[in-house]
């Protein structure tokens, strides 16, 4: 809709500004393919407010938006909704770092893993959630606070390789992160680098699973050092 606005109205009149809005608004919107879901399009819409807010004051009397503002009141109904029901799955409970706010889920997977892992224990925690070190009061002993599915290098797995055979950890916390779910977060990653084989190799090798835990939005096993 700012994008259509937007340009709309430097047709009309050649303002320079609005031309820069439209194309920004685009820009945004295009950077997002192929995430088109409501849940994306929330981090870009600010911006193509501001636009449609700003154009609709100006014109406020026209025609054409008497007939777009009820489709801009569903889309503030729609977004606001969606928000509302994301927030209500939030919940306050108390950490080793202090009272915190999270998915339900995620908090009842938090305390089993306090029981777990005691404090101040080395983890390393693949390939993803750097979130639990800090909440577990745990030390990392890698460089890396996260291994990006996909978009990591064979050298940086050397790194971490690297830094594990010097100070293995007591504890790894192992994310489940299937192939399918890697393409739908994150569609234009490398394919050939979802998994780091050597690190799941050397996993296998010197640790064995002792818990599965499941999250509100993740689920992984616990390992400890043989």
């Amino acid at each position: 809709l700012a994008v259509v606005l937007g340009l709309s109205h430097y047709w009309k009149t050649r303002e320079w500004q609005m031309l820069l809005m439209g194309a920004v608004s685009l820009s945004l919107l295009v950077s997002l393919y192929p995430k088109w879901d409501a849940h994306s399009l929330v981090f870009v819409s600010p911006f193509g407010w501001a636009v449609v807010v700003g154009l609709m004051q100006r014109y406020s009397g026209s025609l054409a938006i008497s007939l777009v503002r009820p489709a801009l009141l569903v889309l503030i109904a729609y977004f606001g909704f969606s928000a509302a029901m994301g927030n209500s799955a939030i919940v306050n409970t108390s950490s080793r770092v202090g009272q915190i706010q999270m998915v339900a889920g995620n908090a009842n997977a938090l305390f089993k893993m306090e029981g777990l892992i005691p404090a101040r224990s080395t983890l390393f925690v693949y390939p993803y959630l750097p979130w639990i070190y800090t909440l577990l009061d745990a030390h990392n002993p890698t460089r890396y606070s996260f291994l990006q599915p996909g978009m990591m290098t064979a050298a940086d797995e050397d790194k971490v390789l690297e830094d594990l055979n010097r100070r293995p950890p007591e504890f790894l916390f192992w994310q489940e992160f299937t192939d399918d779910r890697v393409k739908l977060i994150w569609p234009s990653s490398n394919p050939d680098r979802h998994r780091f084989i050597r690190l799941e190799t050397w996993f296998l090798d010197h640790y064995e699973e002792i818990e599965a835990i499941e999250g509100g939005n993740f689920r992984g096993r616990i390992w400890r050092r043989k």
